[in-house]
């Protein structure tokens, strides 16, 4: 099982771990605005299986995180994604035009 609060480089999931039939699963940055970034899910095997595009320019603040986007559980071709742990990983660029890297490791049951 996935601990719910896995941060790594600003960026949390949740729920995590994420049930199959309640998804989606939300991501959150913590810390500083991003203007815009792409997430890359990977299965267990290191396979890509979607893309995210993320953003927060009208982001939802909660506690000191920023909604910046959601993964409905499919993968590139629609189908809904087996249990398992992925890791989700990226870059997102800040309003102050800085890149960083994000990432999370998720469980979907």
């Amino acid at each position: 099982m996935v601990p719910a609060e896995v941060v790594i480089g600003g960026m949390v999931a949740g729920p995590n771990p994420v049930s199959r039939p309640a998804g989606p699963v939300n991501f959150y940055r913590t810390g500083k605005q991003i203007k815009v970034g792409v997430l890359t899910v990977y299965d267990p095997s290191g396979n890509v299986v979607n893309r995210v595009q993320v953003s927060d320019p009208a982001a939802v603040v909660t506690n000191s995180r920023r909604w910046i986007g959601s993964w409905n559980l499919r993968d590139s071709r629609g189908r809904l994604v087996a249990e398992g742990t992925y890791l989700v990983r990226g870059v997102v660029r800040g309003r102050d035009g800085v890149s960083e890297r994000v990432s999370v490791v998720l469980g979907v049951r």
